[in-house]
Formats: C-alpha cells, structure tokens, sequence
C-alpha cells in the first residue's frame, strides 16, 4: 500500500507498506510486514509559541522504518496461541526535551516489542485471554540526564462470561480485565505546557520538577496492578457499556500510578451509551 501526504507549510510526506501471509500447516499461520515513511514533524513542534518551549520551523523530515512477524496456532478445539514481534527505528524525530525546554531533534530512536497470548472463545458462554508484553526503547542522549533505555513488562489476563438473556430478548457479556507490571519501570510523563504525553528516560534522567534547572533522581514508577470490571449489553437497537475502572486499587499495594507527578484517578466509572436509529 503506498500512501502520499501534501501540507499548504509546503512539507511532503509519504508510506509504503506490504505483508505477506502463509498458511504453513491447517493449524498454523505466519505473517511477515513491514513499513517505510517518510512525515512532517507535528505542528507543535514546528510551529509552537510560548513562554517555555518555542518550536523550530526548520526541523527535519523523519523516516519511520517497521519490520515484523506474527504467527498464531490453534492450540485445542477453542483455543488458539501466537506471537508477535516488531522492530521500529525512527531517524530525525523532533520532540520537546523536558530538561531544556527546547525541542530537539533525536538522531535515531530503536523499538523493539514482542507479545505473546493464549485465547479462548467456545462461542457460546466463556471468553478469555492470557497475554505478555515487552517493549524496549533506546534513544540517543538528549542532555546528561537521559540515559536513553526504557523498558517495560506487561502480564494481563481476561475472563468474560456471555450469553443471551430475558428469553433472548438482550445479550450481555460481563467480566474483568486485569493487567501486571512486575517490577518498577518508566512510564510517559505528561508536559502540561504542550500538553503531551513523553517518555521521560530511566534511572537519574529527567526532572524532579517541571522547573528548570531542577534535575531529578525518581522516574521510574514501581510495580502495580490493574483490574477492570466491565458488562455490556444490547438490547436490540440500544448498546450499553459500564466499566469499573481500577477496581483493586489500594488492595494490597499502593494504588496504580500510570505517569511520574500525575496520578491517575484511584478509581473511575465508565458508562457509554450507543442508540441507533434506524427509519
């Protein structure tokens, strides 16, 4: 697939991307894809006014680079397994640096991700998932508080029951999500002045405060859980969904803290509501 992008700022930009799938065995299928592009930085970045950052007009093009492999197998009459794996590289990205408070421009920038699952589905009562996750970034140094390398391991698991109920009259699927990060790990800070979220660095990189001049010594979050309970239900033409989010909050541990300074609310209702109308 070959996509071209125009700007009235007289920026190009374009990507190309393919995948090929195989079906090696009746149980086993394999994927191979892969990307390349060519973006305008954001207009944040470029075009920016402020007191605290000031964007640079004559930033650079990026170039995005995407290569990876899925494979899934069926692992029993209602189950079924896979990985997949992806290596990202991006060249020339232009991103605020939240210790000078100027945008920069990132020489390279290395991803690395694998993900692995089990799921089951019987069609008709029981659904569930076991998954895990690894993500690994690596950027060049921004200043001598960025030491460049963050990395993150996410377990999770759902379980829903579903079926049809009031003499088939509505269909309504409840259950929980839950997720683990199993040891203390760098997590998006949030730059109130763009308002943005940004991978802060590890260890002794960022800042104690988002004022100047102010280093700090903490970035890393430590490890927490998350449960989610969920139902949702239609009821002909009308769809409801209502989750729980974050439920085990303060149950044995210290509550979820998704970003450095900003925590996320301890617990929180969700409820959406979708009508459709039909003449």
């Amino acid at each position: 697939m070959m996509q071209v992008d125009a700007r009235d700022d007289g920026r190009t930009g374009g990507e190309i991307s393919g995948a090929l799938r195989f079906q090696i065995a009746p149980w086993w299928s394999a994927g191979l894809f892969s990307a390349m592009a060519r973006r305008s930085p954001d207009l944040q970045s470029l075009y920016w006014m402020g007191n605290e950052y000031e964007g640079v007009k004559n930033a650079p093009q990026e170039y995005h680079y995407l290569i990876g492999t899925e494979h899934s197998v069926d692992a029993g009459r209602y189950w079924r397994a896979g990985f997949r794996a992806e290596w990202r590289t991006i060249k020339d990205e232009t991103v605020p640096d939240l210790l000078t408070q100027r945008f920069v421009t990132r020489s390279q920038t290395e991803r690395q991700s694998l993900a692995t699952w089990i799921r089951h589905d019987d069609q008709r009562r029981w659904e569930g998932q076991l998954y895990a996750g690894y993500l690994r970034t690596e950027v060049d140094p921004l200043s001598g508080f960025w030491d460049g390398t963050e990395e993150v391991v996410r377990l999770g698991a759902e379980l829903f029951v579903k079926g049809a109920v009031f003499q088939q009259a509505a269909y309504v699927k409840a259950g929980f999500r839950g997720s683990f990060v199993p040891y203390q790990t760098a997590l998006a800070m949030y730059n109130p002045w763009l308002n943005r979220w940004q991978m802060s660095g590890t260890g002794d990189a960022g800042l104690s405060s988002f004022q100047l001049g102010q280093p700090y010594r903490q970035t890393q979050m430590p490890a927490y859980a998350r449960l989610d309970a969920e139902i949702s239900a239609r009821i002909r033409w009308f769809m409801m969904l209502f989750r729980w989010e974050n439920a085990a909050d303060g149950l044995g541990q210290a509550g979820m803290m998704e970003t450095f300074g900003y925590p996320m609310p301890s617990r929180r209702l969700i409820l959406s509501l979708r009508i459709l109308f039909l003449n």
